[in-house]
């Protein structure tokens, strides 16, 4: 275990002193000054715990600054041997003097636009039994739904309601003393409306009860109070003035403007208020069909629940519906974000409920409410689908089947599965594409599956599928296609929009000149940007014309969940797998940059997947953590979050330029100083060679052209193209 760390190559001193039997054809590197001593060391557990390069935090001492420059010397001579920098160089101010002419051609990001799956059906199947009745629906002739009350004795019948023209039902309650039934309208505006019939002469109450809207972001719930006096409801208006995830109630006969907020956010109740709810926070409440229990599930903002799994907390209440009578209820606890409850659907007698509790991967329970008690509780669900190597975003039901959604982890693409609950049949369903599926449902009657597929380098498809796997295209994705920027110019641009692992889409525009062929032959640039937007820099030309590809990637767009925290390092790494897997690039032609200070996204990909570069160059990385009191304090070198920590012995890592300045307080120089004195050590590919820079530079646009340069020519050399040959020349020794 010794000499898989890096203390383990110091102690054999394979680069504590010079050796010569290190010496590449580029050169050799600076011994690493004074290895701490090993003394008072116990065992080689302990030996672990050591950082060997603290030393080099030490900026004022004399060995250090010694070794500094012999680095910055090492650089220099390199970079200098680089057949064709100079007149790269030349290019690249050539080309600045012309932007100063010339307006910049500016391209905005691409955000993929997520198209709404198709609803199987807009208007309800209703078979309800009351008292001495059944109330069912019936779609007649004239294309409209008629609802309608059976008096089961006598086998009499007469019409309840009739569909208006545009207006569809979703949804009927009847309160408890069947004299009364809610329905839920969706209008033709799209805004939600409840009415109340009087179930003994079929007319209409003067209650007008608005309550959702089309792009609501929960389904509105509809519950009435035990003794049939009032209704709640949640008011979901997202095109209003009104809180858009409160649960009112209203009193049968009074106007809405008197109605009660009893769960959310500015509810006064005594249950609300321990709750603490924000006005992000989304509360439904749903009845448990077959049972008297009655659901209340609160989807919790994510800046309450920032380390749950998923990203969103869940809670979930229950209660007994006799027991709701005002707007005091009695709710009990059934889950609590510390659950990790992700989602729970009923269908029939069954509870389905997918779970990040005992992985993070998720695993589906279920439970036959028919043997449950009256006390809900987590441990009365089974385990039915186990934890596996996919990840389980999603989950939805039908009559006899369970479809769930899971990423794999190898390429973060996504696996649709369904299980046959008569028999127990597990199979997976081909996808149409290979892609990122989202927004996954399932018609109860049907069984038909509706979702959108995000495919890379295209728009979101919709799509249906049966559970045998016929698949029809409802809304087809449509190719990004290639655009000339300007007249008379030969630079074309592509924009890409890839799958990330969490649904997302990364937005890259790649730019190469006409003619372009996707053979993996080209050098290709993966420049990781800041800001929204990316521009096209008249620079670009000379990395263009040398046959380069530019991919730049915008670590900050985050699609449809641009409130979230993004994985900058796994977006970098899922765009550069992209990039290889279509064949726009090989590792051999790929390198990235990233020259935003105090970023360490780029240098950490690299750590985790060397093998898809041929080289990388980082500014001023913020490598580890600043000690949080003044002198040398011990690196937390076994921090996951850090890049010095992720440091591995025996692994190929890809040429390295890392550059860094006195001025940079987030990341000192001492930070890239042992990011690249532990790359060099540990690195198994030593004709890769691991430059660092930490020359004082101006901020004039002559030194932003010669590092480019710089840059440019060392990836082009790293990449192989022939006129960026290291030309001969006396090794370099201290």
């Amino acid at each position: 275990m010794l000499k898989k760390s890096l203390l383990g190559c110091l102690l054999m001193g394979s680069m504590a002193f010079p050796a010569r039997a290190q010496l590449q054809t580029w050169g050799e590197y600076p011994a690493v000054p004074r290895p701490i001593p090993i003394t008072g060391v116990a065992n080689s557990r302990d030996l672990g715990q050591i950082d060997p390069l603290r030393a080099l935090q030490n900026l004022d001492d004399l060995a250090v600054q010694s070794w500094l420059r012999r680095q910055n010397d090492l650089s220099r001579q390199l970079l200098d041997r680089i057949d064709g920098r100079d007149e790269l160089l030349t290019r690249l101010r050539d080309l600045d003097v012309a932007s100063r002419t010339t307006k910049n051609v500016t391209t905005t990001s691409l955000v993929m636009t997520v198209v709404a799956p198709p609803k199987p059906k807009r208007t309800a199947q209703i078979d309800l039994k009351i008292t001495g009745g059944l109330i069912y629906s019936q779609f007649a002739t004239d294309q409209r739904v008629r609802l309608i009350l059976r008096n089961e004795p006598i086998g009499s019948e007469r019409v309840l309601y009739v569909e208006n023209s545009g207006e569809h039902l979703l949804r009927v309650a009847a309160a408890p003393d069947a004299k009364h039934l809610a329905l839920m309208l969706e209008q033709p505006s799209g805004e939600v409306l409840i009415r109340i019939v009087s179930v003994p002469d079929g007319e209409f109450t003067d209650d007008h009860i608005f309550c959702a809207s089309a792009g609501s972001v929960a389904e509105p719930s509809m519950i009435w109070t035990a003794d049939s006096s009032a209704l709640i409801y949640s008011q979901s208006l997202a095109t209003s003035s009104l809180n858009k995830t409160d649960i009112w109630l209203h009193v049968i006969g009074q106007p809405q403007k008197k109605d009660k907020i009893i769960i959310g956010a500015q509810a006064t109740g005594t249950f609300a208020k321990s709750l603490k709810m924000s006005s992000l926070d989304v509360p439904v409440i749903t009845a448990l069909t077959g049972t008297p229990s009655i659901l209340l599930s609160i989807s919790h903002s994510e800046e309450k629940t920032e380390g749950s799994v998923g990203g969103k907390g869940r809670s979930y209440f229950y209660v007994n519906q006799s027991e709701i009578r005002t707007t005091e209820i009695p709710w009990k606890n059934f889950a609590m974000p510390v659950d990790k409850v992700q989602s729970l659907i009923q269908e029939g007698e069954q509870l389905f409920l997918l779970s990040n509790k005992k992985s993070a991967n998720g695993e589906i329970l279920k439970m036959d409410l028919s043997k449950a008690s009256d006390k809900l509780q987590l441990s009365q669900f089974k385990e039915l689908v186990k934890a596996s190597a996919t990840e389980i975003k999603d989950i939805a039901v039908s009559k006899t089947h369970l479809f769930w959604h899971a990423l794999a982890a190898d390429d973060s693409r996504s696996k649709l599965f369904k299980l046959d609950l008569t028999n127990g049949a597990l199979a997976e369903l081909t996808l149409p594409e290979s892609g990122v599926l989202t927004q996954l449902h399932v018609d109860h009657d049907t069984e038909l599956l509706s979702f959108n597929l995000k495919t890379a380098n295209a728009s979101a498809g919709a799509y249906t599928m049966t559970p045998q796997g016929k698949t029809t295209v409802v809304t087809a994705a449509v190719p990004m296609q290639s655009e000339v920027v300007k007249d008379g110019n030969p630079v074309e641009m592509r924009p890409l929009l890839i799958p990330a692992a969490d649904g997302r889409s990364l937005s890259v525009d790649l730019s190469y000149l006409r003619g372009f062929e996707k053979n993996a032959k080209h050098p290709v640039l993966l420049r990781i940007a800041p800001g929204t937007d990316v521009a096209t820099e008249f620079g670009d030309m000379a990395w263009l014309e040398k046959g380069g590809v530019i991919a730049n990637l915008n670590i900050n767009v985050a699609g449809t969940h641009s409130a979230k925290v993004v994985d900058a390092v796994s977006d970098i790494a899922t765009v550069a797998r992209y990039l290889v897997m279509e064949n726009y690039a090989s590792p051999k032609k790929l390198v990235a940059e990233e020259i935003q200070s105090g970023n360490s996204a780029l240098v950490k990909a690299m750590l985790r997947q060397p093998d898809l570069f041929a080289a990388v160059a980082a500014h001023a990385v913020a490598s580890e953590e600043l000690p949080k009191a003044p002198g040398l304090i011990k690196s937390k070198i076994n921090t996951p979050r850090t890049a010095y920590a992720e440091l591995r012995a025996d692994v190929a890592y890809p040429a390295v330029l890392l550059t860094a300045d006195a001025k940079n307080t987030k990341a000192p120089i001492w930070m890239a100083a042992k990011l690249a004195a532990g790359l060099q050590i540990l690195s198994s590919n030593k004709n890769k060679p691991v430059l660092l820079q930490t020359m004082a530079q101006s901020t004039t646009t002559e030194d932003a052209l010669t590092q480019k340069a710089n840059r440019w020519a060392f990836f082009l050399w790293q990449t192989g193209v022939q006129e960026f040959s290291l030309k001969p020349q006396q090794i370099f020794t201290r």
